[in-house]
């Protein structure tokens, strides 16, 4: 017994070390666990603070899960992940599935990280913190900036081996360094050394800052990027938004303003709403709910990439366009009232404010069938003589960057501020009743006036056994040309030009369609004057006509251009190639009511719809140019079809 004991004590007490020995070291692995948990949450967050975003379309490279988790978990971010190995893929979205991290969250895909599966311009984001020395060699910068979006970043990191730190932060930013990225920073952390690097702007784009894309209300962009043929960049909701609705878009982001009628339930939810969206993908940044009774078809926002402004009651709110904070007011000594118009050219401020006025009225319609009725509209846009809101009386500039006003001018009459156009030295105004008139940009001076009764009659004649339907009262009146301003209302009867440097009559015609928009492009304005409302192109001082286009638009969707293309509805979007005097148009999809089609950002942007014109496609959408691309090649097995690997991976 004494044998038996002192031999199975010993293995007891062999036993019970070596379960102590397992329990610390269990504990310490936890422990290492929770450290290295800890460790990669505060490194996400870190990376998200750096790329200066919270919502958007990120991209991670590599078998990194537990990072892409916590980028996820750190912000708003939609994270989707490149890994190599089937694998890595599996165990990845059990983890997703694990943290309550749905697709629309966190989406893996097994595929190579040499050649990215997105589109141009796209990714605002990409991250790879997980990838091997030989997966390294196969990041190509070329590669990640055609991915990302202009001024997306890019950040990866690689662990630290040996002691020659400064060594492997030169070799990250000799890789990062090339034409393309700016901003290459390098630094250490956490036991890795990190590179970031953000994509240039593009070159040759063009912003829409204002409702008719400048001051001189002609809706025509200078963007070059953005050519023929195209492709779909992205596709987005809302579907449907209530009506009217307006589109501003500046550094990279769009900016929807949606009015105050819906006349069915899918369009409630987007009334008297700012919708703030990433230009590039779609993603909605920000929305804001508007005031009631405020009216968005106007001149009430100017976007640009630092700040948004928008007409705030007697006041200018700016707004942060990446997270739609309040970044401050501007009221200008001495305006009083509320602003009913602004605009921005050479950071002066340029405001039109006047008495209260009763405001829009909200519709909630709840047809249960497809169309609406003109009928259906908010009292004010079949009032007599005019509509009730939009006039003020007094017009005042104020310098951004000094932030003092720089001139007051006041009119006795009411002045319409569908008619304020802005051009080179001057600032036009009209009092419906009284007068044209200029005013000097620099000083408020009055330039000339025009009081001539027989003009301003042209102007307000009402319109007689014109076609199309009666388009949108509160639709821009002018267009301000170097030689004169173009001059016509919606459901008027005249074409009205007067000369920019003395306000006299240039010439007169009558209309065809209730509402027509003139642009000016290459010397000459384009008007749906012509046969049948055909648009034709004419000079703005004698008003010759030049050449008929044979093209008309339908409907109140506006006509807009951009170096190669004019736009307006077909049905469809209907594209007239400025270089060869071709037709084509798209089926699939119509642009917006009112914003028609806006080239800016080097993209098409089209729609979303506030009517029941369905085609095949619905809501938002940016096309982008489709440069080479082989539209009529054919795909083959050989070439297309991936093939499962012959051996089990590891």
């Amino acid at each position: 017994m004494t044998r038996f004991a002192e031999k199975y004590g010993r293995l007891a007490r062999i036993t019970l070390a070596g379960a102590i020995c397992c329990v610390l070291f269990v504990v310490s692995y936890i422990q290492a666990s929770a450290a290295d948990a800890a460790q990669t949450k505060s490194t996400a967050e870190a990376l998200v603070k750096r790329a200066g975003l919270r919502r958007g379309l990120c991209a991670v490279l590599g078998r990194d899960g537990d990072m892409a988790i916590q980028l996820a978990k750190a912000s708003e971010l939609l994270v989707h992940v490149r890994a190599p190995r089937s694998s890595d893929v599996a165990e990845l979205r059990q983890q997703a599935d694990e943290a309550g991290l749905s697709i629309g969250r966190l989406a893996v895909e097994r595929g190579r990280i040499d050649r990215l599966p997105y589109a141009d311009n796209m990714i605002d984001l990409i991250v790879a913190t997980g990838v091997s020395a030989d997966d390294f060699k196969k990041l190509s910068t070329d590669e990640i900036l055609r991915a990302l979006r202009p001024e997306g970043t890019a950040i990866i990191g690689r662990k630290l081996v040996g002691d020659d730190e400064q060594a492997q932060l030169a070799q990250l930013k000799k890789w990062a360094t090339t034409a393309g990225s700016q901003n290459v920073n390098t630094w250490t952390a956490a036991g890795s050394v990190w590179v970031q690097l953000r994509k240039a702007p593009l070159e040759g784009i063009d912003d829409w800052s204002h409702w008719e894309k400048g001051p001189d209300n002609n809706p025509v962009s200078t963007d070059t990027v953005i050519k023929a043929p195209y492709m779909t960049q992205f596709l987005a909701k809302p579907y449907y938004i209530g009506m009217p609705a307006i589109t501003t878009a500046a550094g990279g982001r769009t900016f929807l303003a949606v009015g105050n009628i819906a006349h069915h339930r899918r369009e409630w939810s987007t009334l008297n709403r700012l919708i703030a969206r990433n230009g590039y993908n779609g993603t909605i940044l920000w929305e804001r709910k508007l005031p009631d009774g405020y009216l968005v078809h106007r001149s009430a926002f100017v976007a640009t990439k630092e700040t948004f402004y928008m007409i705030g009651g007697d006041r200018c709110v700016l707004l942060d366009p990446q997270t739609g904070k309040v970044q401050g007011t501007i009221q200008i000594p001495g305006v009083k009232g509320p602003w009913k118009w602004m605009a921005i050219m050479d950071d002066v401020l340029y405001v039109l404010a006047g008495d209260k006025e009763p405001g829009t009225q909200l519709i909630k319609g709840d047809r249960t069938f497809g169309g609406w009725s003109w009928a259906d509209l908010s009292k004010g846009y079949y009032a007599k003589p005019r509509i009730p809101y939009g006039f003020g009386h007094t017009l005042a500039a104020y310098d951004l960057k000094s932030k003092q006003r720089l001139w007051k001018h006041q009119e006795k009459d009411p002045i319409d501020s569908r008619a304020m156009a802005m051009r080179d030295d001057k600032i036009y105004l009209f009092c419906p009743e009284h007068r044209l008139r200029a005013l000097t940009i620099s000083a408020g001076r009055v330039a000339w006036t025009n009081e001539d009764k027989n003009v301003v009659d042209l102007i307000r004649e009402p319109g007689k056994g014109l076609t199309s339907t009666p388009g949108w009262r509160t639709s821009c009146l002018t267009v301000a040309t170097p030689q004169s301003l173009i001059i016509q209302g919606q459901t008027r009867m005249n074409v009205v030009s007067v000369s920019t440097e003395n306000g006299k009559l240039l010439w007169t015609k009558r209309k065809i369609t209730n509402n027509p928009n003139a642009i000016y492009v290459d010397g000459n304005i384009v008007l749906g004057i012509g046969p049948g409302g055909s648009h034709v192109s004419i000079d703005p001082k004698t008003g010759e006509v030049k050449e008929n286009l044979k093209f008309r638009k339908r409907a109140c969707t506006r006509l807009t251009a951009s170096p190669d293309s004019l736009f307006c509805r077909g049905e469809g979007t209907l594209r007239y190639d400025r270089a060869t005097k071709r037709l084509l148009v798209d089926g699939g999809i119509r642009p917006g009511c009112n914003d028609g089609a806006i080239p800016a950002h080097g993209l098409l942007y089209l729609g979303p719809w506030s009517c029941d014109c369905n085609l095949s496609l619905i809501g938002r959408m940016a096309k982008c140019s489709a440069g080479d691309f082989r539209f009529d090649r054919v795909a083959t097995e050989k070439e297309r079809l991936e093939t499962a690997p012959q051996t089990v991976e590891e």
